[in-house]
């Protein structure tokens, strides 16, 4: 590989999906090998900063989208798990009571969403991916013709998921099974709950 980068860079999907329908994804990504993760989006702003019942909502659909979904698998022979979601619960009342009143006031609701963008980079990752044309990838991920596109169509919404991504430079032939091997590395570290063929 030559020249990779070196940080992960990070695109909201709502604003991917406005770009390969106005046909200018190549505006945002380049055809490039990389390694990448589907996130959930931590921050919305309007819904944020408008007010403290919308802050509310948006806090419970964070913690109520699963991290992993696993559908009709066969362990063992005696052994079968019709659906799993690894998600969390929404916000006690309690806990909804006392961020309501908090979130009252503008500057509060400010800082909560530099919070969420500042915790986003130690949630887990949903999907872990490698491509040698990134470009092309994220947009078959995009209309919905991959496994994980297809989920976030039916279950997500790509408007709360986050593409973060690491650019590994040009590659050659050669690069593929390497690119394979980081991908295994990065899906096993992160614990991404809806790839299922990591490497």
């Amino acid at each position: 590989m030559t020249t990779p980068g070196t940080t992960w860079e990070l695109l909201n999907a709502g604003e991917l999906v406005e770009a390969l329908d106005e046909q200018r994804l190549d505006e945002l990504l380049e055809k490039r090998s990389a390694i990448y993760v589907w996130k959930k989006t931590l921050q919305d702003s309007r819904r944020i900063l408008a007010d403290g019942q919308s802050l509310i909502d948006w806090i419970d659909h964070l913690l109520s989208t699963p991290h992993s979904i696993v559908n009709d698998k066969h362990i063992s022979p005696h052994i079968h798990f019709r659906s799993i979601e690894l998600k969390s619960q929404p916000a006690t009342a309690h806990a909804r009571q006392i961020l309501r009143h908090w979130a009252a006031d503008r500057k509060n609701r400010h800082w909560l969403n530099a919070y969420l963008r500042s915790l986003s980079q130690h949630t887990p990752a949903l999907y872990v991916g490698e491509t040698g044309n990134l470009q092309r990838r994220i947009a078959e991920h995009l209309r919905g013709q991959t496994d994980f596109g297809a989920l976030v169509e039916e279950r997500l919404s790509w408007n709360f998921l986050d593409l973060y991504y690491f650019d590994l430079g040009n590659e050659g032939p050669e690069d593929s099974q390497l690119r394979k091997a980081i991908e295994y590395i990065t899906n096993s570290i992160t614990f991404a709950g809806y790839t299922k063929r990591p490497g």
